[in-house]
């Protein structure tokens, strides 16, 4: 889906959503992502390669909303910011909501 595309929000449901900023000692960002779970997670994140470089996390709630809502914030964002290793979700990277989300550096969805 592209930005300009809408999704079938017949079959959308809204839940709690959060935004999350992972940072190293010195600020850099170094991953972004959403979460309906977010403690969950970050413990699947625990196993990425970059896990011992995280210093602070910082957790935005997005409120009730849908999905694709949360994965169009997500996009902007990593657009916008630039963190370190994500990969999905920058320019020329197609993202969708049917697309299940991958952490493209631990390979966890």
């Amino acid at each position: 889906m592209t930005d300009t595309q809408q999704p079938d929000r017949s079959r959308a449901r809204a839940r709690q959503h959060t935004l999350y900023r992972i940072r190293n000692a010195d600020g850099s960002l170094l991953y972004v992502g959403i979460s309906t779970s977010s403690m969950r997670r970050f413990g699947e994140h625990e196993n990425a390669t970059w896990w011992s470089e995280v210093a602070t996390i910082e957790v935005t709630h997005l409120g009730v909303i849908e999905r694709w809502r949360a994965e169009r914030i997500e996009r902007e964002v990593i657009r916008a910011e630039r963190p370190r290793y994500n990969i999905t979700g920058r320019a020329g990277s197609a993202v969708t909501s049917t697309d299940p989300f991958v952490c493209t550096t631990c390979g966890l969805r």
